[in-house]
């Protein structure tokens, strides 16, 4: 379950950077 992990961090700032670019 480390993998989720990981991608939960990295998702994260994926999320805020689409919000940002609308």
């Amino acid at each position: 379950m480390e993998g989720q992990q990981k991608l939960r961090p990295c998702l994260v700032p994926l999320v805020i950077r689409l919000n940002f670019s609308d």
